[in-house]
């Protein structure tokens, strides 16, 4: 366990550990402390759907109130689906991918065309659960080929013999209109989902989302000097994406915002178990993400390596070059 200390505070990980260093509280920000302006381009917002609107227009909603150039989202619902809609916003938007891979959790409602049996359904339910196959539907916008994806739970929640309501936890990918239908099938009924509400994307609760009118309310307190319920439900990005880490010192963020090259001797600690050509996140003392970075060395090279020994290649900058910023940046 190492603590990297800071006058502003300290941000504890379990990692590997070269060296302990301390950071410059005159640069960056703890994420949960950054500036209002500066958290509302590294933030997500967790917005509550209601049925009938898109996603597309929950997205562009945030978008127009916050004001800036960029949103993005970390998974689409149907307009007849409600729940948990992840926006994210301007630098936000570079980690996208990685949001977009956690797992989801749903709760839906079927209704079948003829009864079944409570003891038959649960044995179909019992084949839906672990490893299942998928070829992607018609109107999907993938290659449709055939690919395995993770049903962790399906619970079934209330019984009735024509109406049913299920928990379900599953890979991203999982196609669920699809995965019911199938049921359906094997159940030799049609099936109807008249309900399908996201109740969680990776650690990122529906409990933690609200409507898009108190969104716009919080919003306009904030346009009128009030910033505090705004902060309340902008959530730094930093705190809510998982990779293998590299920690680094302060002095090397400047060059890595431009691109540079990372050397061992710069890195603090790193996680255990980085392989070659993995791509990690590299992180400030502060607990800030700098970049995304494609290794160079697995972590065992570097449990052995030389201070010049070359890590890893930055491929997608998030943190703006004016964050730790000196002069001539790039030709330090």
């Amino acid at each position: 366990m190492v603590s990297f200390s800071s006058e502003e505070g300290v941000v504890s990980t379990e990692k590997i550990v070269r060296f302990e260093a301390r950071t410059d509280p005159t640069k960056g920000w703890l994420p949960s402390e950054r500036p209002i302006d500066e958290l509302i381009s590294t933030s997500l917002v967790c917005i509550r759907k209601v049925k009938g609107s898109t996603t597309h227009q929950v997205t562009q909603k945030v978008k127009d109130l916050l004001r800036v150039s960029k949103v993005g989202h970390a998974g689409q619902l149907e307009p007849n689906m409600t729940g948990l809609v992840v926006v994210l916003v301007e630098d936000a938007c570079k980690l996208t991918s990685l949001v977009t891979k956690k797992d989801r959790q749903y709760r839906l409602r079927l209704q079948f065309s003829s009864s079944i049996h409570r003891k038959k359904l649960e044995g179909i339910l019992r084949k839906f659960r672990g490893k299942i196959r998928q070829v992607p539907p018609l109107r999907s916008r993938v290659r449709r080929v055939l690919r395995s994806r993770e049903v962790y739970q399906l619970e079934l929640e209330s019984y009735s013999p024509r109406q049913i309501q299920v928990f379900l936890h599953c890979e991203a990918g999982v196609y669920i209109r699809k995965l019911f239908y199938e049921m359906g099938r094997l159940l030799r009924t049609n099936v109807v989902i008249p309900v399908i509400q996201r109740l969680a994307i990776g650690d990122l609760h529906l409990d933690q989302a609200i409507s898009l009118a108190e969104f716009q309310k919080r919003v306009r307190a904030y346009r009128q000097g009030d910033e505090k319920a705004l902060r309340e439900v902008l959530l730094p990005v930093d705190h809510w994406v998982n990779a293998k880490e590299l920690v680094v010192e302060d002095s090397v963020i400047p060059r890595l915002c431009c691109g540079a090259s990372l050397y061992l001797d710069r890195v603090c600690a790193y996680d255990a178990g980085i392989e070659k050509e993995e791509v990690v996140l590299v992180r400030s003392l502060k607990g800030e993400i700098v970049c995304l970075a494609k290794m160079l060395v697995s972590s065992e090279e570097m449990n052995s390596g030389e201070d010049d020994l070359l890590v890893a290649q930055p491929i997608r900058v998030i943190m703006p070059k004016r964050v730790y910023s000196i002069d001539n940046p790039c030709k330090c």
